[in-house]
């Protein structure tokens, strides 16, 4: 019996990593008093996209057994589930680590002044350019 018919294995990569992609760049505003890791962040990613996989082979397969009116006990359900869950995760045994070295993580030190130039006239526009556009706000 097969719950996938209609959705292959390329179809959950493909949608997998369209949704992964979706973020390549994080960037943490650095507090002197915070520590940024940025594993966490692009880990809380990776994990996001992972949960809402799970989630989708689970509504595929209750689609499936609707559409087909079969009934599964909870044992029947999360043997093929993990079975399908294994076979995608093998058929993509680098993916996660290529995305990896693709991101990048931008640092912005907010107390770092904006308007520091080599030259001082350069300075003073840039600040009394800030100072205008703190108007507009």
């Amino acid at each position: 019996m097969d719950l996938f018919k209609e959705v292959s294995i390329e179809d959950f990569n493909t949608r997998f990593f369209n949704e992964l992609n979706a973020v390549q760049e994080f960037v943490q505003y650095n507090d002197p008093d915070d520590f940024f890791d940025p594993e966490k962040e692009y880990g809380d990613h990776i994990m996001r996209c992972q949960k809402s996989e799970l989630d989708f082979i689970r509504s595929t397969m209750k689609a499936n057994m609707a559409s087909r009116g079969i009934t599964l006990t909870s044992e029947e359900f999360t043997a093929i589930f993990q079975s399908k869950r294994e076979e995608i995760i093998r058929s993509r045994p680098d993916g996660i680590e290529k995305y990896i070295q693709g991101i990048t993580v931008n640092y912005i030190d907010p107390e770092v002044n904006e308007c520091r130039h080599k030259y001082l006239p350069l300075c003073w526009l840039c600040r009394f350019w800030k100072y205008l556009q703190s108007f507009k706000k």
